[in-house]
């Protein structure tokens, strides 16, 4: 190729990434610590992803799965142990070099949706974290994907999605978040079903990649909004359309796991929020309903 070919191939604008290091790095890794109730001896080891959602005037709440903090969730078989410890580490966008930022939470009161044992979703106040224990997040609750575009299908099948967490192969789990790409693959505004399953009204489907370890991971999507030009970085706007709950399983009890993952939804998401009443005066005068 002649200079002046190269030259003007190098003129083109490159059309901007919506999605960028800063959203990788909003993920963060969890390890969850059990305890038998009986005994008091250690229980299974979690891991998972979290990420933190801000309030307009307050440092908001990390986000995360039900099933990642209550062992009660999970199935008879954990009835017997509690929730012990949360490690949290996070890298940052800023200093990517850097050894990760930890946090240890030896206690930890998660919240859950008026106790519905449907709703695989958790969240826990970060006003009871010290000061300097912060947590990255580009996320506020403005950056929810309003429950408006899923009613009029402005974020529905067929819309991108990524997800950033941390997979779990081989039993181990990664040091770093990876984000992989997908399409929301069921109708947002009716119950999915997948082969005989069937799932409640507020999970979606997605073609993604998902391994255990990402249990608790945002679900991104790029909204063309704005008055700039569609694809620029003044007309699309990462927003967050969901909490990914993990892949389905091809078979009962395996490891079989499908290209299929669910995720809950943002209208259960501000419903948890309305439940503690999190900064949300904004966000409703956007008709999130």
């Amino acid at each position: 190729m002649g200079s002046s070919a190269r030259a003007k191939r190098d003129d083109v604008p490159m059309a901007p990434r919506p999605y960028t290091n800063q959203h990788l790095y909003t993920a963060l890794r969890l390890t969850v610590e059990t305890y038998d109730k009986a005994t008091g001896a250690a229980g299974p080891r979690g891991h998972a992803t979290g990420f933190v959602i801000t309030g307009l005037n307050s440092p908001g709440y990390l986000v995360t799965n039900r099933h990642v903090l209550d062992p009660l969730f999970r199935g008879p078989r954990f009835l017997r142990y509690g929730l012990g410890s949360v490690r949290i580490e996070s890298y940052s966008a800023r200093s990517p070099d850097a050894p990760p930022r930890t946090i240890d939470l030896s206690e930890v009161d998660p919240i859950y949706l008026d106790n519905n044992a449907d709703i695989d979703l958790a969240i826990i106040d970060l006003r009871t974290l010290p000061r300097e224990a912060s947590l990255p997040s580009v996320f506020r609750v403005i950056d929810l994907v309003p429950t408006v575009d899923i009613r009029r299908d402005v974020v529905g099948a067929g819309s991108e999605v990524v997800i950033a967490g941390y997979p779990e192969v081989g039993g181990e789990v990664g040091a770093r978040p990876v984000l992989v790409a997908g399409r929301i693959s069921s109708d947002l505004r009716v119950p999915a079903t997948f082969g005989s399953q069937t799932f409640t009204a507020h999970e979606g489907l997605c073609h993604a990649f998902s391994r255990g370890g990402m249990s608790g991971a945002p679900v991104l999507t790029a909204v063309d909004e704005g008055s700039g030009p569609v694809g620029t970085p003044e007309g699309t706007r990462v927003r967050v359309v969901g909490v990914n709950a993990g892949h389905i399983q091809l078979d009962a009890g395996g490891d079989s796991a499908s290209a299929i993952s669910r995720f809950v939804t943002v209208p259960v998401l501000l419903r948890l929020f309305e439940q503690v009443d999190f900064d949300l005066a904004s966000v409703w005068a956007m008709d999130y309903d």
